[in-house]
């Protein structure tokens, strides 16, 4: 069966069974219910035209069109390459997530307040050391303590510190307090 494409207005030759057609010209999927028909039966001897210009009453531009098969075998491509790339890259992913979040809930649930309480004593101490004398900003010295509660021992507590950026501090602070929060702990 030929129906006209309803983008371009091209031939095409399907199948009066086939619930849609797409375009070889323009790439246009339709039903073939709904497309006008041109003929009920393929013609004997029938092939599609190499090039196609389409009539200017129809949406698309009056530019000669190529005939390309090749359209859905490169659509095909491209789907199987993104789902292998999918599928390997995304299990990795969720195993690095799992990871990073039990490494999280062990470090949180493994701390207790009163060695919270020594432990920050003793990087006190380590921070004047490593500051050396230089001011880092209060927000960042807050930051630093409270991320001293959640994360004993922890020597990016001292980098955060040392670093000095407010604005990057002030958004460690918040999450760390909500953090600690979540652990009963208090930054306050």
């Amino acid at each position: 069966m030929i129906i006209e494409c309803k983008n371009c207005g091209a031939p095409l030759d399907t199948q009066a069974t086939a619930t849609l057609a797409r375009c070889a010209y323009c790439g246009t999927t339709q039903r073939v219910k709904t497309a006008t028909t041109q003929f009920q039966q393929t013609p004997r001897g029938w092939q599609a035209p190499a090039q196609w210009t389409p009539p200017s009453h129809f949406r698309a531009r009056s530019v000669p069109l190529r005939l390309d098969h090749t359209k859905t075998l490169r659509k095909v491509v491209i789907f199987i390459i993104v789902i292998s790339v999918v599928t390997t890259v995304l299990p990795i992913a969720i195993f690095v997530i799992v990871m990073i979040a039990g490494a999280v809930a062990a470090s949180s649930s493994s701390s207790r307040p009163t060695r919270t309480k020594r432990t920050t004593k003793k990087t006190t101490k380590k921070k004047h050391k490593l500051v050396g004398g230089s001011q880092a900003s209060e927000i960042c010295t807050q930051a630093a303590k409270c991320c001293r509660q959640i994360t004993p021992g922890s020597a990016g507590c001292d980098t955060l510190e040392q670093a000095g950026h407010e604005s990057a501090c002030r958004a460690s602070l918040d999450g760390f307090k909500r953090a600690a929060e979540a652990q009963g702990l208090s930054c306050e």
